[in-house]
């Protein structure tokens, strides 16, 4: 049986309470986002002539939107950068606690660049991927359903009509993040081969300048930059082939929506010119999910497999060490049948006898790897 992943669980250990208010505040965001484009309408048809409210009922509605705006900066201030840095905290407290259990041959059967890397570069992709996305995850999502109801309440035609048309952005967005995934993991390896040399550039600087092999390890250095430089620009290309797929589709629906409601006010008079603009605002909120939620979700699903592909590299000996203590245990099963051991059986190991004499080292010679 698969063991949990721990490091994912220390994000939350002791932090929930900091993520349900970052979220609240968010949520709470979304709402004041909601009414901004509800309140110009009733403004504009107020100075249209069409005064269904006060102009001290628009203004209470004013101060309630900058209330909610004011609580949501402060969860972001408090809350919000809290659960963050507190999960970075945990998960490397949670790292070095198993880091340090590790044995010394099982420490070294790994490049210690990988540690270096996973605690310090994927953690900070992992932050901001993953840990700083999740309020604003919440927003989007709660925005876009919000935007949905609103538009529904003005026209439900235009509504239905608006969430089809945005489609457009979301398969335009999904098409073309589709490789992401892989090419951020391909990133992460060759980083962590660059901090793998810088490690061993560090280490042994002095016996470089000793045997002056400045050039070999120049040249070296340029190659593994040469493979990092390509992943980071195979990684930009895809980025800004998102963003500008995102961009026309969002364009093309954003002009779709308002030709419709224009046609639909043309025709039955159905509809204010306060409610086209809200419209105008509202299918933003519905684009911006349609959009952003495809890359952000492919991010975050790459930054959260890291933590999962740090613990397999830590984790093994843990679980080994698991299994060789239920083996221990005093019940084994062989043959469908319980069988128990008794521990107490065992022959008592022999002592060890003193040594005496000399080590001698005969013949003995080093070598690497090619390109190591």
């Amino acid at each position: 049986m698969k063991q949990r992943n721990p490091l994912s669980q220390s994000f939350f250990q002791g932090n929930r309470k900091n993520l349900f208010m970052a979220v609240l505040g968010t949520t709470v965001l979304s709402v004041g986002i909601l009414s901004v484009p509800q309140l110009m309408q009733i403004l504009i048809d107020f100075l249209s002539g069409n005064r269904r409210y006060s102009m001290h009922q628009i203004i209470l509605m004013a101060v309630a939107v900058l209330l909610m705006v004011s609580f949501s900066g402060l969860c972001t201030y408090y809350f919000r950068t809290k659960f963050s840095t507190k999960a970075v905290f945990q998960y490397r407290q949670m790292a070095y606690h198993y880091l340090s259990k590790k044995k010394v041959t099982e420490f070294y059967g790994q490049n210690t660049a990988v540690y270096l890397s996973a605690l310090n570069t994927d953690l900070q992709k992992i932050k901001e991927d993953f840990l700083d996305q999740i309020p604003i995850l919440s927003q989007i999502v709660i925005c876009g359903i919000g935007a949905v109801l609103v538009m529904i309440r003005y026209n439900f035609f235009l509504a239905m009509m608006a969430c089809l048309i945005s489609l457009i952005p979301f398969f335009a967005a999904l098409f073309s993040g589709r490789n992401m995934e892989k090419i951020e993991e391909n990133l992460s390896k060759e980083n962590a081969e660059y901090l793998a040399f810088l490690k061993d550039f560090a280490v042994g600087f002095t016996i470089i300048k000793s045997y002056k092999v400045e050039g070999i390890f120049s040249a070296l250095h340029d190659k593994i930059c040469q493979k990092v430089e390509a992943r980071m620009e195979e990684r930009e290309k895809c980025v800004e082939k998102i963003n500008y797929f995102a961009a026309i589709s969002g364009y093309i629906t954003q002009f779709a929506i308002l030709l419709l409601c224009a046609v639909v006010a043309y025709r039955s008079k159905s509809i204010s010119v306060g409610t086209v603009l809200a419209f105008s605002r509202l299918i933003n909120y519905i684009i911006d999910p349609m959009t952003e939620l495809p890359g952000m979700l492919s991010k975050a699903r790459t930054a959260y497999a890291l933590s999962e592909q740090f613990w397999e590299k830590i984790g093994k000996g843990e679980q080994e060490e698991q299994q060789e203590q239920q083996q221990k245990s005093g019940e084994i099963v062989k043959d469908g049948y319980h069988q128990h051991t008794d521990t107490d059986s065992h022959e008592k190991a022999l002592p060890i006898p003193s040594l005496q004499g000399d080590i001698c080292f005969s013949r003995l010679s080093f070598s690497y790897i090619p390109e190591k």
